[in-house]
């Protein structure tokens, strides 16, 4: 147990009893460190930031928002430095916080605080975390990621400094790290997160009823110390959520898996990246995050002859200029093909149609391994359909799916790389040569052709034109299924090839337009 005393501490009896009161216009100067816009409410923190001046706003109303300019410094002894703050939203991301060893009490009874961006604070050197958020009641989320607590001795603070009375055996009051953050539902951490050296852990997580680990561990009374600060796992119990909270694809689009993070953007989302490994389009690259209203993911894009191949995605996030390893997470499409569920309110129509789509994908990737790697196709359930089956679909859909152009004037083939392109042959036709769609590219063997790119399983029908020496060739991908399923004796791969095509375009029809409920 420690004994110490603080700068901060009030001697008031809401202090005494951990209640902190805003009071209007409690500061009324500023300086070159701390700076208020009474107009925005916005305090701004720059230069070598020092505790008094920081300390002069607290309770003051005035201040519903800080943050910091580039290149402001965080001072080395934080502890307190915000203490009783009325503000509802504190950004420190763009703060030099490499200095800093003590953020005790650094939040403490910010009783309005609801939004709080630390994603950058450098904490590896901090050694006493006692009561960092201690009633901070608005706060619903925390993105702890970037917190190395391998130094930290103290997650929960002692008040040992109370007047002694004459023959009255006072006991230690605890404040402990999140303690009273009643609203608090997830705590993001990293695999940095350690508390093996933590020797006072009191009360850490008291109050803390609203908290769920990543896994699904709710708060439990009994246990408020360090016990349960850890990530929570298929293995062990934790209060705290990985920074990779899932991974899906769209089954209606490219076969793209989105790696979702819980984590909150820094500045901005440079300082964050995930490098794929894997027979995957992005392989070895730095990819950054899409922040969308659904979640912030990364995404690499997955060949059909892939999808059963595991991807693996490291994540890194920037700190004081160095990067740092957060999380890896590993999947496959077919892992999730072999975990996907339908949603419960969906209608019957469309939960069969999504587990029908789900099949077909999955079919889909074993005749496109087998097809591309030379490999037997005898065991793969491919469902059967006819030329006749596209000949009904073509007039009832007015589609035009039939090439309009003979096998001896050009030639359509697949490829299947990050997406699916279909690729056209024309006699004649010279690598450099332009068509109202672009120059031709050098395929296989060496020979020219036209390359439409990007195809999903709901466009496979969809109709691009190709103008080239003042003729129109109009083609889909249906259109290469029409030859190959026309060709009879064919060979038997591109017949299971333009079956199977048909019926991921089939289902994935079925699943789009399906009606929700």
């Amino acid at each position: 147990m420690k004994k110490q005393t603080k700068k901060w501490i009030k001697t008031t009896a809401a202090a005494v009893f951990g209640a902190a009161v805003c009071c209007a216009g409690a500061s009324l100067s500023a300086s070159a460190d701390a700076s208020l816009d009474e107009e925005t409410g916005t305090l701004t923190l720059s230069g070598n930031v020092t505790f008094n001046e920081v300390h002069a706003y607290a309770e003051d109303t005035r201040v519903t928002k800080v943050v910091c300019e580039p290149g402001a410094v965080l001072p080395e002894d934080c502890s307190g430095l915000f203490i009783y703050f009325c503000a509802e939203s504190i950004d420190l991301s763009l703060a030099d916080s490499s200095a800093v060893t003590n953020t005790c009490g650094m939040f403490r009874e910010c009783v309005n605080l609801a939004q709080l961006n630390i994603t950058t604070l450098d904490t590896s050197d901090v050694t006493d975390m006692g009561g960092m958020f201690y009633g901070c009641k608005e706060l619903t989320v925390l993105d702890l990621t970037s917190f190395d607590t391998s130094n930290v001795l103290y997650m929960s603070d002692s008040e040992t400094d109370v007047p002694l009375i004459e023959g009255v055996d006072i006991p230690p009051v605890y404040y402990g790290m999140f303690e009273g953050c009643v609203k608090l539902k997830t705590i993001s951490a990293s695999e940095m997160w350690n508390s093996d050296a933590v020797v006072l852990s009191t009360n850490m997580f008291l109050g803390c009823t609203a908290l769920t680990g990543g896994k699904g561990t709710v708060y439990d009374a009994a246990k408020t110390d360090k016990t349960l600060a850890c990530i929570d796992t298929a293995d062990r119990a934790g209060y705290f959520t990985a920074p990779f909270t899932g991974v899906s694809i769209d089954l209606t689009y490219d076969l793209m898996l989105k790696f979702y993070v819980s984590m909150t953007a820094a500045d901005s989302w440079n300082d964050v990246m995930v490098v794929f490994t894997g027979k995957c389009a992005e392989a070895g690259d730095e990819i950054r995050f899409y922040a969308k209203p659904e979640g912030s993911f990364a995404r690499t894009n997955i060949s059909a002859d892939h999808m059963d191949e595991p991807i693996k995605a490291d994540l890194y996030r920037r700190i004081s200029g160095e990067w740092h390893h957060m999380d890896t997470v590993t999947y496959s499409i077919n892992d999730y093909l072999d975990n996907a569920k339908p949603e419960e309110n969906w209608s019957p129509e469309k939960k069969n149609a999504f587990e029908k789509l789900v099949s077909a994908t999955r079919i889909y990737g074993q005749v496109a391994k087998a097809y591309f790697g030379n490999g037997d196709m005898s065991g793969i359930n491919v469902p059967v359909h006819t030329l006749g089956e596209l000949q009904i679909m073509q007039e009832e859909k007015n589609k035009t799916i039939e090439p309009e152009f003979s096998s001896s004037e050009a030639t359509l083939s697949l490829v299947l790389n990050s997406s699916m392109n279909l690729r056209l042959y024309i006699n004649g036709l010279q690598v450099g040569d332009q068509s109202s769609n672009g120059r031709a590219i050098a395929g296989k063997d060496g020979r020219a052709c036209f390359e439409i790119k990007h195809y999903s399983p709901l466009s496979l029908d969809g109709s691009p034109v190709v103008r080239y020496n003042d003729v129109l060739y109009r083609f889909t991908p249906l259109s290469w299924c029409w030859r190959a399923l026309a060709n009879d004796g064919g060979d038997p791969k591109n017949t299971a090839m333009a079956c199977i095509l048909y019926e991921y375009w089939l289902d994935a029809q079925a699943f789009a337009y399906a009606p929700n409920t």
